[in-house]
């Protein structure tokens, strides 16, 4: 999911940052914060098609990352009837994450429970989870 570069670009690692077995990412959001801090929040789709959002933190600018964290604790199943060939889980791309002064991630990410028989709405979830 990640690669870095200590040279400008001429060279990069091999991936830094990987999601669980049998598992993609999907919709990546960086922000880079004072002191060399960084995070990396994603959504976790496993092959069911459930994703659940994570975010992995920095405390080097990005060249090693801790283990991602779960930002909730049940999964969403995502729209069943998207309506666009570009958005496969029907939720838009809605992630987001900045690093404020506080030293917290601020994460943002679209979220489909259902309220209902029919209900299909996806919902903005937010967390603030502390930096190392």
């Amino acid at each position: 999911m990640t690669a870095s570069s200590g040279d400008g670009g001429r060279t990069w690692t091999t991936s830094l940052v990987s999601g669980l077995p049998g598992s993609t990412g999907s919709m990546a959001a960086l922000a880079a914060g004072p002191r060399g801090r960084v995070a990396l929040a994603w959504l976790e789709v496993d092959a069911g098609g459930a994703y659940r959002p994570v975010l992995s933190p920095s405390t080097d600018g990005g060249r090693t990352w801790l283990a991602p964290v779960p930002l909730s604790d049940l999964p969403s199943v995502g729209n069943l009837h998207p309506l666009s060939p570009f958005d496969p889980y029907g939720i838009g791309h809605y992630l987001g994450v900045a690093i404020g002064s506080d030293g917290m991630a601020h994460v943002a990410w679209p979220d489909l429970r259902p309220r209902g028989t029919d209900s299909q709405d996806v919902d903005v979830w937010t967390r603030d989870l502390a930096m190392p």
